[in-house]
């Protein structure tokens, strides 16, 4: 999911835009590695995430 909302901005946005991207992660889930359904992998939601992780760039 990173990657296609990275590119998503890359393909539909100036460089002079911004994206941001975040995700939790808990033991027993695998949010690293998610897929949009029906794509691949798709991890349960972490109910007390013990794991934040913030992505920022420009298109």
């Amino acid at each position: 999911m990173r990657e296609a909302w990275i590119w998503a901005c890359i393909e539909s946005e100036d460089d002079d835009v911004s994206f941001a991207y975040r995700r939790a992660d808990a033991e027993g889930t695998d949010t690293y590695n998610d897929h949009w359904h029906g794509k691949g992998f798709v991890s349960g939601d972490p109910a007390q995430p013990t794991v934040l992780f913030y992505l920022r760039g420009t298109c």
